[in-house]
């Protein structure tokens, strides 16, 4: 999976939503095939190539006045493939009824263009068709929210959740909520500017979710700017039903990798 193809198809849905046909374009692969939408109207054409995948997505504006269609959500997966999370609202040309529907669009990256799309008006469906597991989308999901600067659990964390910093001395966990909240407030507090990133996920087995991650910022103390010397580290999530019930962070990426038996290539 890579970062680099979630940057291709938001370049691509951005440029479609603002009408700029010629960047949208940019993003496609030559011979893209573009599906129609599973559950709509369109369900069984196929558009082959930049040129009518374009002619067909202006001709699906022409019955609507107006069209607002927001990407709400990009989820990488294990493969090639991107899925987005769609909003739309439009208003018909004449009749000026507001419709208002929710979507999921499987985009197929390669060498940096897309060469497939898929849509599918039942947004679990496209996560399926794509291979992300509830656990991969719920990592993902805490991960979004971390790099926004949100560090509260609120539904994904089992009450006994344990959290342990791997690299820190004893290395006993926090368990529970509030003493993972505390925990985090304290490594939080010793920086400026904290910001983390995933860098890539693996989905280790049907429990266990592994994140490569990015930290920086600027150590209160030290006044170290992590960002120039880029620290990596890898974070374990264990799943119990739908929720993580323990976390183990690694400040250190080769230990991290080594002690889950992630290969590094």
């Amino acid at each position: 999976m890579s970062r680099d193809n979630v940057e291709v198809v938001r370049a691509a849905h951005e440029a479609l939503a603002a009408g700029d046909f010629e960047t949208a374009r940019a993003c496609m692969d030559p011979e893209i095939e573009w599906h129609g939408t599973v559950g709509g109207v369109d369900e069984s054409a196929v558009y082959r190539g930049r040129d009518e995948v374009l002619k067909a997505f202006a001709a699906s504006l022409e019955p609507w006045e107006s069209l607002e269609i927001h990407a709400e959500r990009y989820v990488d997966t294990p493969g090639d493939d991107v899925v987005v999370f769609l909003h739309e609202v439009g208003r018909g040309r004449g009749s000026g009824v507001v419709v208002e529907n929710d979507s999921g669009m499987v985009n197929t990256v390669r060498n940096g263009r897309i060469v497939r799309t898929r849509g599918f008006m039942d947004s679990e469906q496209a996560l399926r068709e794509a291979g992300v597991s509830k656990n991969l989308e719920a990592a993902q999901s805490i991960w979004a929210a971390w790099e926004r600067g949100d560090f509260s659990p609120v539904e994904w964390a089992d009450p006994d959740i344990e959290f342990v910093q791997a690299d820190l001395p004893g290395e006993s966990p926090e368990v529970g909520i509030t003493a993972m909240n505390r925990a985090w407030r304290e490594f939080l507090s010793s920086w400026d500017g904290f910001h983390i990133r995933a860098d890539e996920y693996r989905e280790l087995n049907a429990e266990r979710v592994a994140v490569l991650a990015t930290f920086g910022g600027r150590g209160k103390h030290s006044g170290v700017d992590v960002g120039q010397t880029e620290m990596k580290g890898v974070m374990a999530f264990d799943f119990r039903g739908p929720k993580v019930g323990r976390m183990v962070m690694y400040y250190g990426r080769d230990r991290g990798l080594e002690e889950l038996g992630i290969d590094a290539s």
